[in-house]
Parts: structure tokens; sequence; C-alpha cells
């Protein structure tokens, strides 16, 4: 599935994702995926995930808010159990507890696209 229309940038997100142990084989990666890339796209969604990023993954998927809130904070309660380590390298410093979704889509968006959130 290409997300937005951009190979490279669905490439990224993916590999990113596998690296950190996250399979294609359940919903979360690919709502956290499309998450991620709208956030590339438009870094400020950043700052009301909730109202900007949520229901433009459930539109895309045809499913609802909740569903998307649930699914991206299951995908990181997964990664933050099977490799913590992974997590506090993604935030480039020791993280003692599970960040929140917000946190956990920033620091995907900034490991996949570095140079997105400064471009915007």
């Amino acid at each position: 599935m290409v997300l937005l229309g951009d190979p490279e940038r669905t490439k990224q997100i993916y590999d990113l994702l596998y690296s950190l142990g996250v399979t294609a084989n359940y919903k979360g990666f690919y709502y956290t995926a499309y998450a991620v890339c709208l956030c590339a796209q438009e870094p400020q969604k950043l700052m009301s995930v909730m109202k900007s990023v949520y229901p433009d993954v459930a539109d895309y998927f045809g499913t609802n808010v909740r569903a998307v809130e649930r699914l991206i904070r299951r995908t990181l309660q997964y990664v933050w159990e099977i490799n913590p380590q992974r997590i506090s390298k993604l935030f480039g410093r020791e993280i003692d507890n599970r960040p929140k979704p917000v946190h956990f889509l920033a620091a995907l968006t900034k490991e996949a696209f570095p140079t997105c959130l400064l471009e915007n």
C-alpha cells in the first residue's frame, strides 16, 4: 500500500516500523505509518494529533478516531514491551517510561524523515 502517493516515504516508514518489530499483519502498522506520513507532510499536525491526525487516518481507513488512537497506542505498547532500548535510541536518550503516542509519532517522523521537521 503506497501512502499519500509517495512510494519512497512509504518505504522509509515501513522499514522503520519493521526495524522496531512491528509487522504488516497488524492494523496498527498501517495506521501508524499513515499518521507518520501525514506528520511528515504537515509537521504542525503534531500539535494536535487528536484533532488533525487521527481523524484523517480514520477517514482514510474507514474507521473511527477511537480505533485509530487505540491501535497506534497498542503499536507503541508492543514496541515498548519487546524493545524498550530501541525506543530510547529513537528518542536519542534513555526513556524510563513508555512515551505518549504523540511523542512516538513525532520521534518516528523525525527518524524516518529527518529534514521534514526543519523544512516546514
